[in-house]
């Protein structure tokens, strides 16, 4: 039987409730890869919240991944050879 993978995300909504020490170099700038400020870091997350993204992965999005709010579905894993 196959395992099967969950990749984390994050409540955008959730943390547009953290407090700015939390937010500070959440993102970094495609462009300049400098950490953003925390308030740089909000207008990032509003952005997400106009484009309906309820939820963004923790890390790169995988393939099927829900932004509405469901996050990753899940992906199966084949079990290692022993």
């Amino acid at each position: 039987m196959a395992d099967k993978i969950v990749h984390c995300h994050l409540s955008v909504r959730g943390a547009l409730r953290w407090p700015k020490r939390e937010l500070r170099g959440m993102f970094r700038s495609a462009s300049t890869g400098k950490l953003l400020t925390a308030d740089e870091c909000r207008e990032v997350l509003f952005d997400h919240l106009a484009q309906g993204h309820e939820v963004i992965p923790c890390g790169p999005a995988c393939e099927g991944f829900d932004y509405s709010g469901n996050g990753c579905p899940g992906h199966e894993e084949s079990p290692c050879p022993t």
